[in-house]
């Protein structure tokens, strides 16, 4: 356990004036001492997690894709992409930009039972206006996010997961252990999951593994204190209450 361990529960109990003390003796000490980590803390045994992970049901793509879309038309995002055509032009023209392949699509067979989980982006919106619409709260400026994932300009789908895979590690011990066809999710992937399977945040905040703020901090996405905020903290922080997400690397881009 670290220091910045510290201000994350502090942050995620409500305790703001605390959580700020600590992030001010920490960013102290890396300037003082750069050659060493962080400030050790001695750690409380946790109790294991008994209970038996629920089933899975993966359903059609066809339907997910319906679904997510049917969603983001929910929350205007439409009028982000068209704005100068009328609410029933813009629709139209919205849901065919998330056309399927007329060739079809099938989930690869070495993501399945490890990346169960259909997603469906649009990057086209930038992050802050897409947490407006969606009222999650920012206490980072999302719009200075960098990614190390690219992904396509236009609306896509990625195979993904609920990420408890990776609960408690650091992002940084989660990405060591990636396997070969595995790449970090950017936040944009983070906001469209929490957009569209919001049951996945409910006991634990999702990482941005493959985004990075100021050099060294992962956004995040969260909703402890009962709404959805986006704050960042550093890679090599550890909290059994976050969990890094990734992906597989194969996507499937829409509206060709």
């Amino acid at each position: 356990m670290s220091l910045r361990f510290s201000e994350r529960e502090l942050r995620r109990l409500g305790d703001k004036d605390l959580a700020q003390i600590q992030h001010g003796l920490h960013a102290a000490f890396k300037e003082r001492h750069p050659e060493l980590g962080d400030i050790a803390l001695p750690v409380r045994p946790q109790k294991k997690n008994t209970k038996q992970p629920e089933s899975i049901v993966i359903p059609s793509m066809e339907l997910v894709v319906s679904k997510h879309v049917e969603r983001y038309i929910g929350l205007g995002f439409y009028r982000e992409v068209y704005p100068n055509l009328d609410d029933e032009e813009a629709t139209a023209r919205y849901r065919e930009d998330f056309a399927l392949p007329v060739s079809g699509v099938e989930q690869p067979e070495a993501h399945r039972g490890r990346f169960d989980v259909y997603l469906v982006v649009d990057p086209r919106i930038n992050l802050p206006r897409q947490h407006k619409r969606a009222k999650i709260a920012e206490y980072i400026d999302t719009g200075k996010i960098t990614n190390l994932t690219q992904f396509p300009r236009r609306p896509y789908v990625v195979f993904t997961h609920d990420a408890n895979r990776y609960r408690p590690h650091t992002v940084d011990q989660a990405i060591a252990k990636f396997a070969g066809d595995e790449v970090g999710s950017p936040q944009v992937e983070v906001t469209a999951l929490y957009l569209n399977y919001p049951q996945f945040f409910r006991d634990h905040g999702v990482d941005a593994a493959g985004s990075r703020y100021k050099s060294d901090y992962v956004p995040c996405l969260y909703t402890f204190h009962g709404r959805p905020e986006v704050g960042a903290y550093w890679s090599g922080d550890v909290s059994r209450y976050w969990g890094a997400l990734s992906r597989g690397k194969e996507i499937i881009e829409l509206g060709a």
